[in-house]
Order: structure tokens, then sequence, then C-alpha cells
């Protein structure tokens, strides 16, 4: 499959998150993550906020693999932020109800999102769609405040979300950059998970 305007090969990106695909160390990120796990101990959380404090919470990209041009431990920063192309949060099987919802989404006369078309041209291609699970055991306003943050980083123009993300707690009062510098140390944490993990493609046959 050929990049198309969906790739972001030219994407512009948060400066904080431009900053790191040229290969400058993180600033701040570091700090503000300490800062996140403090206020968002599953220990001290109130149950009563959304979605209780049951630390049964992530953050996932979803990633177009064709995109990925070599082996995952080999993958540079910029090759995998080009090939991101969601950034959801949830819990248990909720990455692959995207995948659930394209395959149903065939034989639907409702109009496709571009994250299911997305899905769907991979899949018509031969091709999968990776699911990259990260930050996990958080509670739920946690995830939140993570999924934000890295979207933020990324920017929606250059995603298939539709809407950004919400945050709680300290993150509120967080100006726009300091939610950009924690997007893109985020990120730039998951590339390296992705580097150890590999990718894994999920075709239509395994969620039908």
């Amino acid at each position: 499959m050929k990049k198309d305007a969906t790739s972001k090969s030219s994407a512009i990106y948060s400066a904080p998150l431009q900053r790191l695909l040229e290969g400058k160390p993180p600033t701040v990120g570091l700090f503000l993550d300490k800062k996140v796990r403090e206020a968002f101990r599953s220990d001290i959380a109130s149950p009563h906020q959304r979605q209780g404090n049951s630390a049964a919470f992530f953050c996932y990209l979803l990633i177009d693999p064709t995109l990925v041009y070599a082996p995952a431990a080999e993958c540079s920063f910029q090759d995998f932020m080009t090939a991101v192309f969601y950034v959801g949060k949830g819990k248990k099987s909720r990455p692959v109800q995207h995948l659930v919802d394209a395959a149903k989404s065939r034989s639907s006369a409702i109009p496709k999102s571009d994250k299911l078309k997305r899905i769907l041209s991979l899949w018509d291609a031969g091709r999968g769609v990776v699911s990259l699970q990260v930050f996990q055991n958080v509670i739920s306003v946690e995830s939140h405040c993570r999924e934000g943050a890295m979207l933020e980083a990324i920017g929606i123009r250059n995603l298939t979300n539709l809407k950004r993300g919400e945050y709680y707690d300290i993150c509120i009062q967080w100006t726009s950059r300091q939610r950009e510098e924690f997007g893109a140390f985020l990120l730039l944490s998951a590339w390296k998970i992705f580097r150890i993990e590999g990718s894994r493609e999920i075709f239509e046959k395994d969620v039908l």
C-alpha cells in the first residue's frame, strides 16, 4: 500500500513532539509523568470519580504496519509516528472493538468514519492493524489524561480521532504546552515499547 494523505508524511506536530523527532532529549515530560502518577494513585483515588478507582484501564495506539519500513526493533521514531492513526483509552477488549465495528460496517448503510475506512483499506490490501497497548493498570481518569495529552501532541488533524481528550485533577490546570510536552514524552515511551514488543497484525478473520 502506498502512502496517502493519511500517512502524515509531511505532518506538522506540536513543537515538543517535533523537537523529539529531531533527536533532541525530552525536557519536562518525565517530571510531568511523575506528577500524574502521584496524583492518580489508585489507593488514594476517590471511588466516586468517573468510572471509579479500579486500575484496570490503559491507553492504546492503532498503527498502520504498511508505514513501518523496518523490523519493529529498528523502527525510527519518525516512521512510528507516521504509522499511528488512532489514539484511544479503555479496558479489556476495547481496542479490538474498533476492528469488530469495521468488519460489521461492510454490511451497513451508515457512512463509515475515517478510522473504519483506514482499517478496511488495510484488510482489503491483505494487511492487518497493529494495536499497541501502553500505560496499563491505571484508573480511568488517568487514562483520559494520557490519551488527551498524546492527542494534543500529535494534533487531531493528523489522526482519525473525531474529538480531543478530557483532563482531570492536576492536568486541568496545565497549559497547552505542558500537555503537549507530556504527550510527546508518552509517545516517545510508546515507541520504545513498540520496538521491544514488535508488531503483530490483526486481520479481519481474527475478529469475525
